[in-house]
């Protein structure tokens, strides 16, 4: 075989593909249930941003920890079609930034608990832990409340009330 002849065979050879890393991508099975509330969460984000919401970020946002995010976007969009007193183009925009900002960081404090709270279990078996049980769960409880207590406040700037 001479030169030429391998390379014209080599330039027939169609060229393989480089491998696709598919780790990150999994297959969904979703019942009718969870396709509605993927389905109404992704309207509602839709109408609240004013931009279309693709079915995977939707996905994403009710697997993540921003379900309440969800929720409170989809309630708005809920009590805008009902009639209430103050419609979504009513509330300043610096006030909507303001809470989901409030959200994400409420996220994070809980995020952070649950770090400390793994360390500390590993701390406290070794009997060097300055930090009880009931400090930590103070901890998650305030949390919580906080998280509470903005939801009700989205709640009532939303109907206009309190």
């Amino acid at each position: 075989m001479t030169a030429t002849t391998r390379a014209t065979s080599k330039a027939k050879r169609a060229r393989r593909d480089h491998p696709v890393n598919l780790e990150h991508r999994k297959m969904l099975r979703l019942g009718d249930e969870e396709l509605a509330a993927v389905e109404e969460t992704r309207r509602a984000l839709s109408v609240v941003r004013g931009s279309e919401v693709g079915f995977s970020e939707a996905v994403r946002l009710l697997l993540t920890d921003k379900v309440g995010v969800a929720k409170v976007e989809a309630k708005a969009k809920a009590i805008v079609s009902s009639g209430s007193v103050l419609g979504e183009r009513e509330i300043p925009q610096h006030v909507i930034d303001l809470l989901n900002d409030i959200q994400q960081r409420l996220g994070y404090a809980q995020g952070s608990l649950n770090s400390l709270s793994k360390d500390l279990v590993l701390v406290n078996d070794k009997n060097d832990g300055h930090i009880s049980q009931h400090q930590l769960d103070r901890a998650f409880e305030d949390v919580h409340a906080l998280r509470v207590w903005l939801e009700t406040f989205e709640h009532k700037l939303l109907l206009g009330t309190g």
